[in-house]
C-alpha cells in the first residue's frame, strides 16, 4: 500500500470515528439541549473526539504507522544539498545569536 493511500485511508477512517459517534450523540440528546450554543453540543463533540482517539488508538496502528513513514520519506526527500547547507547555515546563525545574548 502506498504511503498516499495510507495516509487518505487514515483521515478518512479518522473522521468516520468522530462522525458517527457525534451525529449518534445528536441524537439521542433531548431537544432542548441542541437549541441555541448550549453544553449537550459541547458534550457531543468532547465524547466523539475521545472515542475517535480511542478508536483510532486501538484500530489504526499499522495505517498510521505507514502514513507516518510516507511523510517522512517525502520530507526526506523534498531536502536537497542546498537546503541541508541552508539548515546548517541558519543553526550556526540561531546559535550565534543566542551567544550574544
Amino acid at each position: 500500500m502506498s504511503a498516499k493511500k495510507a495516509w487518505l485511508l487514515y483521515t478518512f477512517y479518522r473522521l468516520l470515528f468522530f462522525a458517527v459517534p457525534l451525529a449518534l450523540i445528536l441524537l439521542l440528546l433531548p431537544r432542548h439541549m441542541l437549541v441555541g450554543l448550549n453544553w449537550g453540543i459541547f458534550f457531543a463533540v468532547a465524547c466523539s473526539a475521545l472515542i475517535s482517539l480511542s478508536l483510532s488508538v486501538l484500530f489504526l496502528s499499522k495505517l498510521r504507522h505507514r502514513a507516518a513513514a510516507g511523510i517522512a520519506e517525502w520530507r526526506s526527500n523534498s531536502h536537497t544539498t542546498d537546503s541541508g547547507f541552508e539548515d546548517s547555515v541558519m543553526e550556526q546563525d540561531e546559535f550565534q545569536q543566542n551567544q550574544g545574548n
